[in-house]
């Protein structure tokens, strides 16, 4: 890449525009909004805002659950505001859910001195607000109203 074609970047450490395609300034520095120096992301504004290249793949399942609840309980017409947003807080506790579970597959269920890990617990108070939230929402398949063929005939599509 050319020094042309390189995006200015402001460097806190020298305070001086520099011109990088990487996440430090030529003397060192760590520039705004890298990812190099990310050890957790528990106080990131990028991993808060879903901005980071790991989480694409989470924010798309979020968006086709989503779709496929809504679609469950009758289509976009038939589902409220409420209970929008109870499916978008259905779709994030199962989310947080997978994470946890996978947590508890690679760390195990008890700590080195034999103790129950959070994480479990963690695991069933998201289990319990998910069949909280599903029995709000309902577990039956709301069948979209259609159009009889005496509704077609006659021109009314208001069905």
């Amino acid at each position: 890449m050319a020094l042309a074609d390189m995006p200015v970047r402001h460097c806190r450490g020298c305070r001086a525009d520099v011109q990088t395609t990487g996440s430090h300034c030529p003397r060192g520095h760590f520039l705004p909004a890298n990812t190099a120096a990310l050890v957790h992301g528990g106080r990131s504004r990028q991993v808060k805002l879903g901005a980071l290249p790991q989480q694409a793949e989470a924010l798309a399942m979020i968006a086709t659950h989503e779709a496929q609840l809504v679609a469950d309980l009758g289509g976009p017409a038939n589902v409220s505001t409420v209970a929008r947003a109870l499916i978008r807080r259905f779709v994030e506790v199962d989310l947080i859910t997978d994470f946890v579970r996978t947590n508890i597959l690679e760390q195990g269920v008890f700590t080195t001195k034999g103790r129950t890990r959070a994480a479990v617990s963690l695991l069933m108070q998201l289990a319990d607000r998910q069949a909280r939230l599903g029995q709000v929402l309902g577990i039956r398949r709301e069948a979209r109203p259609i159009a009889s063929p005496l509704d077609f005939i006659e021109g009314r599509s208001d069905v």
